[in-house]
């Protein structure tokens, strides 16, 4: 059996894993127009007659699972394309619920940004305390992907920049201030050149990209005078 081979039985095998541990219970599948066309058929058969079978077993065993999918691609499309099989779709099909991109629900924003505020600071270990009326406006005007994950993506930003109890403007810092570096993966070191002020130096210049070029900012997001700087 080919690395391929293996890596779509092995896969298989997992859904097959997951589908006994479900049973009587709810699976969850995100992003399910990614899924493989191997996995599609599984999934199917599990769905459509509520059994599957263990790998090598030969046993047939019950499979009463409830399905809650989600995918951001049009999975019409994709059937009618043949990306994804469209028995399968017709399965899954029961109850569809669309999600607006955040930019139409506006009015939420406060309070998602409040939330993923709190559980982003959290995790990161900081006391945030609160956030500064101008720099709540910014994310809630900020015309990105309009998505969660591009929320928590600015607010995990947020809080890497904030030095304070109070997130300020100066914390948040969107794509469109970032310019060519929005796009920069962080400094990796030279292989000859591991000393600790040259790393310093280039992570300065990499937050001076991040806040485009603004060194009152960078200053302030270092946690240093700018004379320093």
């Amino acid at each position: 059996m080919s690395g391929h081979e293996r890596e779509l039985y092995g896969a298989a095998n997992q859904l097959r894993r997951k589908f006994e541990v479900a049973h009587k219970g709810t699976m969850f599948f995100d992003e399910i127009a990614d899924m493989s066309p191997m996995a599609q058929a599984k999934s199917l058969r599990a769905i459509e007659y509520g059994e599957f079978e263990r790998l090598g077993a030969g046993l047939t065993h019950d499979a009463d699972v409830r399905i809650i999918s989600a995918t951001n691609r049009p999975l019409r499309q994709l059937t009618r394309e043949r990306q994804f099989r469209e028995d399968l779709y017709h399965r899954l099909n029961g109850l569809t619920l669309v999600l607006p991109p955040l930019p139409q629900r506006r009015k939420y924003l406060d309070g998602l940004i409040a939330g993923e505020l709190n559980r982003t600071a959290a995790g990161a270990g900081k006391a945030i305390a609160g956030i500064d009326p101008d720099a709540l406006d910014r994310p809630k005007a900020y015309e990105g992907p309009g998505n969660l994950r591009e929320l928590h993506r600015v607010i995990r930003t947020v809080v890497l920049f904030t030095t304070g109890d109070t997130v300020m403007p100066e914390h948040v810092i969107l794509d469109d201030q970032r310019g060519s570096a929005g796009n920069r993966a962080p400094p990796v070191p030279d292989s000859d050149d591991l000393t600790l002020e040259t790393a310093v130096r280039r992570h300065c210049q990499y937050v001076y990209d991040l806040t485009g070029n603004n060194k009152r900012q960078t200053a302030r997001v270092l946690g240093i005078w700018r004379s320093t700087l």
